[in-house]
């Protein structure tokens, strides 16, 4: 809805783009903040859609096969590891992880510069964690907080009883963890 009103905005604007610049210039604010708000309900949208990578297989078959797309499409040298012994989880948490998975390695592609990522998934004392470090260039800590994709990883992970975190690496690039009771 919201795109279909930009589009036509968008004609009348163009119309009116010589006969009346400065109220071509008002109607250009509206536009980009009912862009923004469609922006927004599309992100919201795509959030709450079913989820289906996981239907005929498991996490860690998911995972991956993901990250070899990742690495195969992007140059990027992406390493998997598991600690402890791999056990079923529940079918949120591992839609959780996979979708944590998804977006921070979006990140890397999109923001860090990096050469290498390693992705971990760990299984210990009742919890299970996800970790993806980058070698890249790291990230502006005020920024982190406007990220829609951040905020949904948090989300994701905190609806699940979990903690989720990003900080820079200790040499460089960052390091996205997520750990939840299971």
């Amino acid at each position: 809805q919201s795109l279909f009103s930009i589009a036509l905005n968008l004609q009348t604007c163009a119309k009116k783009m010589g006969d009346d610049p400065l109220g071509t210039k008002e109607k250009l604010v509206q536009l980009q903040k009912l862009a923004s708000k469609g922006l927004k309900e599309l992100r919201q949208y795509i959030y709450d859609l079913p989820f289906t990578n996981l239907v005929n297989t498991d996490l860690i078959t998911a995972l991956k096969s993901f990250m070899n797309d990742v690495a195969r499409l992007n140059g990027l040298e992406v390493n998997f590891f598991i600690v402890g012994k791999p056990r079923s989880l529940p079918c949120e948490v591992e839609e959780c992880f996979y979708r944590v998975s998804q977006e921070a390695l979006a990140n890397v592609v999109k923001h860090a510069k990096a050469s290498k990522v390693e992705v971990g998934l760990e299984f210990r004392n009742g919890n299970v964690g996800l970790t993806v470090v980058d070698n890249g260039r790291g990230f502006n800590g005020n920024k982190t907080n406007k990220s829609m994709g951040i905020y949904n990883m948090r989300r994701r992970v905190e609806s699940l009883g979990g903690v989720f975190s990003l900080k820079p690496n200790k040499t460089h690039g960052v390091c996205a963890s997520a750990k939840v009771p299971v």
